[in-house]
């Protein structure tokens, strides 16, 4: 295991009873077929690190609101709350996602996070699910 930049990298072997196997194979000359290419013999590692898009800005990620909105947003309650309250007919953790996502104007519950004004949306929509289940109307 090791940390790479702010991941976790771990690197895993395959069972012993194939290392003989896998060696014999790699240690096979692969000049032997010219203007060919050989077959790829190791398989693309698990634990590559996916390039990021170098356009100036640091990844955006989720926080407490994008979290809340994805608790919330699975729970039945919260549904029928959005029924009772909005008129809304959700019956999945996507179709409440997609509700979110439409009242708060925002195409990821990360923006949640990041623009001040869809939070001023959420969090209103979210402090009345929470007097709601406490028996508030």
């Amino acid at each position: 295991m090791r940390v790479e930049g702010d991941e976790l990298v771990v690197d895993i072997v395959e069972p012993a009873s194939r290392l003989p196997q896998a060696k014999s194979e790699e240690s096979r000359p692969a000049a032997s077929d010219e203007g060919s290419s050989a077959p790829e013999t190791k398989s693309k590692s698990v634990n590559s690190i996916p390039e990021k898009a170098t356009s100036g800005q640091s990844e955006r990620k989720g926080g407490p609101l994008a979290r809340t909105a994805a608790i919330i947003g699975g729970e039945k309650g919260f549904w029928t709350f959005a029924k009772h309250k909005y008129g809304e007919e959700i019956s999945s953790a996507d179709q409440a996602e997609a509700w979110i996502k439409k009242v708060c104007s925002i195409e990821s519950r990360v923006d949640l996070d990041h623009e001040p004004r869809s939070a001023q949306v959420f969090r209103p929509i979210e402090k009345a699910y929470r007097l709601w289940l406490e028996g508030y109307d």
